[in-house]
């Protein structure tokens, strides 16, 4: 049963690049929480574009989140090898998520972005192996996987094959 459950809103290139004040509203993260706790279920939000909107990344870890453009390596880490530099990079983005939630949820956002996309499946992949708890993923760039699934398909087969829930 699940009682207490994180939500992460996965953040995109502006957000690492560019500081930033500005934070968008997601109407979906709302509905979709407002609806848990009206269940019952405690709702954990994790914004990544509110927490690293200010934040300055060094060239360092420029050059780390640089990994999630490598399609092959992101692939590779959602079938379960074992990659130092993703885990790295994902620990980054998930220094403050708590990790003692029933379950987790993972919005790849509505950007359109690689970044989103490649960084939410290698955080819900994380999740699930550092945790062993279930990780449910969602957000409009699912949508965009689905309608140019010829260009995405080895992503999607992976992404279906290797996480718990891909919601569209």
């Amino acid at each position: 049963m699940i009682s207490n459950f994180q939500l992460v809103l996965v953040t995109d290139e502006q957000s690492v690049l560019e500081q930033s004040t500005e934070t968008g509203l997601s109407l979906a993260l709302g509905i979709i929480s407002s609806y848990l706790e009206g269940k019952g279920i405690r709702v954990l939000l994790s914004d990544l574009n509110k927490r690293f909107g200010s934040y300055s990344f060094s060239e360092e870890q420029i050059q780390l989140i640089g990994n999630i453009y490598n399609g092959r390596q992101v692939l590779a880490y959602l079938a379960g090898a074992a990659d130092s530099a993703l885990d790295q990079v994902a620990e980054l983005f998930l220094e403050d998520v708590s990790m003692d939630s029933d379950a987790f949820g993972v919005s790849i956002g509505a950007d359109f972005s690689m970044m989103q996309v490649h960084l939410g499946f290698v955080l819900a992949s994380y999740l699930k192996k550092k945790t062993g708890k279930k990780v449910f993923v969602g957000g409009n760039n699912i949508s965009y996987l689905y309608i140019f699934k010829d260009f995405y398909h080895d992503l999607l087969v992976s992404a279906v094959t290797n996480l718990d829930f891909i919601m569209k």
